[in-house]
């Protein structure tokens, strides 16, 4: 003790620590939401790139210097307080810390001109810093924390580490806006993950202790709990003695918390709703349409080579070349055309060309196969099916996934063999449900792919029924055809050459595609709006999103609500203390018996703290039986209902519940645990 006092005479130290820990973690927080600002060559901020998957060497770096700071800000601190009667190893941590300090000064100019440097324009390069503002900014912030711990270094610390977000100070002594301060500080603090938890591992690695790790994290969570209650016994003694609660704290603890879980319980379907109140327009970016015409036989009947057979051949394929969106005035006659139609929604006409951008590709040996699959009803009776499959594919912005749109038309003949018949997977798949039996539709598709074969531009003798589609709505789920669909003509255009035989090499012929009955290729959208993150609208289904949306909402926020108020009454006894000053002592005394090294001391005090809170008796007779000194901070006079009892009717009141006890009641005996512990160099702590 006579050591620390001159210590403390020669230079009493100032406590600034938490100003320096506090500068960190907001160069830390930063960092992170500003990476790209500071950085010119970083596309993406560091909480994109770490949704992205792709951290840059840069980024990282910088996270693990910002991160290490703050680790060895605490080491050194605490480091200070193990070794605060060594004369040489606080002159070597100096030291250590003065490196620290030149080479965190050195590193953020040689960094800041460094990047002034890179610039892609040499005109950039002699732009002065202020004219940056982030990079400006964070150069500030490094600045201030530079200062702060040169001015730490020259007063030095305190004798006496105090824990800066729980003061030992009474909440009376501080007044009500103090208290609510160094509490919400503390509360922000607690609840960031890993800060605290990495604080109580640092202090008990650094410092020498008798304490393992859990025993010390039960120490803290003690000291924690004991300030969260002082803080909310002083709040409760804000108040008068039975006053009732006001107006004004129905709104904010009532009916605000009402509206709140309403909100949250309704949000993750509002969202998306196509009636959100914040939509997100996901229009069509591109699109492709791929008529396939295919041919089979069937499984069950005819010679063994004939049966279960399928060719598939592509007649048309190409790209959209025209979308429109629709404006204001379209909007409004469209809508005014349908009145069925959403308000809300988006409107797109998607064009394609009326010939085919690739040119049909079909060999001499599949062209003969094709022929004779088709022949094969005539010839052998075999059940044979045409199948005509047109597929939309289109394309949306902002990530969202793609869909399509599939409409197919089968031919089967002979009649009386198509209902019931098996057929290969690929075309039986397709055509389920869907069948059409005609000998006269499928003798049409015979004739046309003769001719095909020869070269001729031939268009096919009857239109395709049902295979265009005119308006569609698009919105989170399956695409919905809005009118009837349309025949449609096909045909081949422009074949490049003529031959005798079947299937000569050569024969180049592109498709072509009419819908019957409408002035275009032309299809109709309605883009539902919503308001779906691209994280989640880009997977599989939407379905999947609003449920993994719904469960980490609702269902993590119904659980802390439980977890808050369900089971309080089981804490009570520990959260209706009404004086925990005593106990606050207690968890004060075991930490400044670590820190003059008097483990002895520490370990006996330890398990006078576990045997304080495992004793009821204990808590109820040192913490009071309830609150007392109602009115804190108030200047009003309390009406008489909330005239606080006076001790000798509380006393009265004790006397008659002993000369009267209820039933089932039992008394308790008023008693005191005493516990000394008794360290080998003297000093005694009587509990």
């Amino acid at each position: 003790q006579d050591q620390l006092s001159a210590r403390t005479t020669e230079r009493p130290g100032i406590r600034i620590y938490w100003l320096k820990y506090l500068i960190g973690l907001v160069l830390l927080t930063y960092f992170l939401l500003a990476n790209s600002a500071i950085f010119k060559s970083e596309a993406r901020s560091a909480l994109e790139s770490v949704q992205a998957n792709n951290i840059s060497a840069q980024t990282l770096s910088l996270l693990t210097v910002h991160l290490m700071l703050l680790i060895c800000d605490r080491i050194f601190h605490k480091w200070h307080y193990r070794n605060s009667s060594s004369t040489g190893s606080l002159k070597i941590m100096d030291a250590l810390n003065m490196i620290l300090l030149l080479a965190e000064f050195f590193w953020v100019h040689l960094f800041i001109v460094i990047e002034l440097k890179r610039a892609a324009n040499p005109r950039e390069q002699v732009i002065a810093l202020h004219s940056e503002l982030a990079l400006c900014t964070y150069y500030i912030g490094w600045m201030l924390y530079i200062g702060v711990c040169l001015t730490q270094r020259k007063y030095g610390l305190p004798a006496v580490d105090h824990d800066t977000l729980r003061p030992t100070a009474p909440p009376d002594s501080m007044g009500i806006w103090i208290e609510k301060i160094h509490t919400f500080s503390w509360y922000a603090h607690y609840a960031l993950p890993f800060v605290d938890d990495l604080r109580v591992i640092i202090d008990w690695t650094v410092m020498p202790t008798s304490l393992d790790l859990w025993m010390h994290f039960k120490v803290e969570d003690a000291h924690s709990w004991l300030f969260r209650t002082r803080h909310a016994m002083f709040v409760r003694r804000q108040s008068h003695f039975a006053e009732q609660r006001d107006a004004c704290e129905k709104v904010y603890s009532g009916w605000l918390i009402v509206f709140l879980l309403l909100f949250i319980i309704l949000m993750p379907l509002l969202v998306f709703s196509p009636i959100t109140p914040f939509p997100n327009s996901v229009p069509i970016e591109s699109g492709r349409m791929v008529l396939s015409f295919g041919v089979a036989t069937g499984c069950d009947v005819g010679p063994t080579k004939m049966k279960c057979r399928s060719e598939k051949i592509q007649l048309y394929q190409a790209h959209a070349s025209q979308i429109l969106t629709y404006n204001s005035s379209q909007r409004a006659k469209y809508l005014n055309n349908n009145p069925r139609a959403p308000t809300d929604i988006d409107i797109q006409e998607v064009l394609y060309p009326r010939d085919s951008r690739v040119p049909l590709e079909v060999s001499p040996a599949v062209g003969l196969e094709v022929q004779a699959l088709l022949d094969a009803q005539m010839q052998m009776g075999v059940p044979v099916m045409a199948m005509f499959e047109s597929n939309i594919f289109l394309v949306r912005t902002n990530n969202m996934p793609s869909f399509q749109t599939q409409h197919v038309v089968c031919f089967c003949a002979p009649q009386d063999s198509c209902h019931g018949a098996s057929w290969p997977p690929a075309v039986g798949k397709a055509c389920d449900g869907s069948i059409v039996g005609s000998n006269a539709r499928l003798d049409e598709l015979r004739q046309w792919w003769h001719a095909l074969g020869r070269g001729d531009s031939y268009s096919m003798g009857g239109n395709l029924p049902n295979l265009w589609e005119a308006n569609v709505r698009v919105g989170t789920g399956i695409p919905v055809l809005l009118q009837n669909r349309y025949d449609v003509s096909v045909g081949l255009n422009n074949c490049s050459a003529q031959c005798n035989s079947s299937w000569c090499s050569g024969v180049h012929c592109f498709g072509r595609v009419e819908p019957i009955g409408h002035s275009d290729a032309t299809v109709t959208y309605e883009m539902e709006r919503s308001a779906m993150l691209n994280t989640l609208a880009s997977s599989n289904g939407t379905s999947f999103s609003v449920v993994g949306l719904y469960i980490a909402v609702v269902l993590v926020a119904g659980r802390y609500l439980r977890a808050a108020f369900q089971d309080s009454s089981k804490r009570a006894i520990y959260e209706e203390i009404p004086d925990v000053s005593a106990f606050l002592d207690l968890v004060t005394a075991i930490k400044l018996a670590r820190e003059h090294r008097d483990l002895r001391t520490e370990f006996q005090l330890y398990y006078c703290l576990m045997k304080v809170l495992r004793s009821t008796n204990l808590l109820l007779t040192t913490g009071g039986h309830e609150p007392s000194k109602y009115g804190a901070g108030r200047s009003d006079e309390p009406p008489p209902e909330c005239e606080e009892p006076r001790p000798e009717q509380k006393l009265d009141q004790l006397h008659a519940r002993m000369d009267y006890p209820s039933e089932g009641e039992e008394l308790l005996e008023e008693s005191a645990l005493v516990s000394t512990a008794t360290s080998p160099n003297g000093r005694t702590f009587t509990l």
